[in-house]
């Protein structure tokens, strides 16, 4: 069974600790209300909206396991996003040394 790409977000927006629904809407600049009515089933995403919104969703991720252990904070949506464009753009590397 396939999940709806709001259901998606959904779960992924629940396994990102810290990441609310208005630094995500921020992030990906979706109006809270819109991103609510999606949620809610109400009305779904356009399927560009939906698409971005899920690999933010996966580049946010991919930033939080990068930087594993050491914890990301995601309550700043204006730092995140900065952090995602440097990691696309490959001006920012990270690396952590686990022994």
């Amino acid at each position: 069974m396939t999940l709806s790409a709001e259901s998606q977000i959904n779960q992924a927006m629940k396994d990102l600790e810290g990441l609310t629904a208005d630094s995500f809407c921020a992030i990906v600049g979706i109006p809270p209300t819109r991103l609510s009515q999606a949620l809610r089933q109400i009305r779904p995403l356009d399927n560009q909206q939906a698409l971005y919104s899920l690999k933010v969703l996966n580049s946010i991720k991919d930033l939080v396991n990068r930087c594993d252990p050491v914890p990301v904070s995601l309550k700043n949506p204006k730092i995140i996003k900065e952090l995602l464009e440097k990691l696309d753009d490959g001006s920012l590397q990270i690396s952590v040394i686990r022994k």
